[in-house]
């Protein structure tokens, strides 16, 4: 899914999710996801295993259709690079709820997933 919503988002879906309050762009709320994933990984220690598994899925994609997957998952990165906070704000009502995880450690986590699809 994550990996998925880094694809979908290098041209990013700017459409607005009404119901939400602030009014927010879906690809702030799919990346953040994938950015918040990516801090889970981290923090059971499978973030590893999550790089092999991705590299599995890229390939796999790649061989299906003609895309660019470094290209696109940085663009997504860097599309929401600016709506951190925005992102972290909703993935703390959602799949972070639970989990003891700040801003800053989120902001870590974004510059870690992209440090990491950069080195691939």
């Amino acid at each position: 899914m994550a990996l998925a919503h880094l694809y979908e988002h290098a041209d990013p879906d700017r459409t607005v999710i009404s119901s939400i309050d602030p009014p927010t762009p879906r690809y702030v709320k799919d990346v953040g996801r994938a950015i918040a994933l990516w801090w889970l990984a981290g923090q059971d220690g499978t973030r590893d295993d999550w790089a092999q598994r991705w590299q599995g899925a890229i390939d796999a994609e790649t061989s299906e259709r003609k895309i660019e997957p470094l290209a696109e998952t940085r663009a997504a990165l860097d599309a929401v690079a600016p709506r951190l906070a925005d992102a972290f704000r909703l993935t703390k009502l959602s799949i972070l709820a639970a989990h003891a995880c700040e801003l800053a450690a989120f902001r870590r986590a974004h510059a870690s997933l992209l440090a990491a699809i950069l080195a691939a």
